[in-house]
């Protein structure tokens, strides 16, 4: 709910894209940014009162949504940082948002070699967005801007790769608790950090 707030300009794009945002709250489903077409039969909010002769069409489109949320609810799966809300600040990426960790290093899979694109809600500080994973310099700065900017578990695991994570994590410069809580959670990481010191 936090990120959707600090987010929500990114979230009316995706929708506008055509991409259902699920809004979680406590780690439970408690509401969704849909693009507006899916809301067709419902009017125009803020319009004429919806005629009561569309009662049961409302209902109908407001139990399929019901059912949509609860559906997606166990593709959240568990929480990937154990950190409560209001943890301290090792464990955030920034205030207000806590960093985001794979727990297994092995199910990072992303390319190790070629050009990749980061989606502007990952990298919108230059009109470029694309990384030659075959120039050092760019793929750190990939990897830099990825952890820090993640939001969900499937950013991670599809832009980084998680031999290279290991064997270039002493040259990236990281948030604080983006560091700490990526080397809690994986301690050879730390381990090669250490060692390159």
């Amino acid at each position: 709910m936090r990120e959707a707030r600090a987010r929500f300009a990114e979230l009316l794009d995706d929708a506008e894209r055509g991409n259902v945002t699920l809004i979680t709250r406590h780690g439970r489903a408690a509401a969704a940014i849909i693009p507006a077409a899916l809301l067709g039969q419902l009017g125009n909010p803020g319009g004429e009162p919806v005629p009561p002769d569309t009662a049961h069409e409302l209902q109908t489109v407001a139990a399929g949504l019901r059912s949509a949320l609860r559906a997606l609810e166990p593709l959240l799966g568990p929480p990937t940082v154990t950190a409560a809300p209001g943890s301290r600040a090792p464990y955030q990426a920034r205030p207000g948002r806590l960093a985001i960790v794979i727990t297994d290093l092995a199910d990072l899979r992303g390319p190790a070699h070629g050009v990749v694109e980061l989606p502007l809600r990952l990298f919108w500080s230059a009109p470029d967005r694309a990384f030659d994973l075959d120039q050092p310099s760019m793929l750190q700065a990939l990897y830099e801007t990825v952890l820090r900017e993640a939001t969900r578990t499937s950013d991670l695991t599809s832009y980084l790769n998680g031999e290279i994570l290991a064997a270039v994590w002493p040259q990236l410069f990281l948030p604080k608790g983006v560091r700490r809580a990526w080397e809690d959670q994986h301690p050879a990481l730390r381990a090669a950090r250490h060692a390159a010191a």
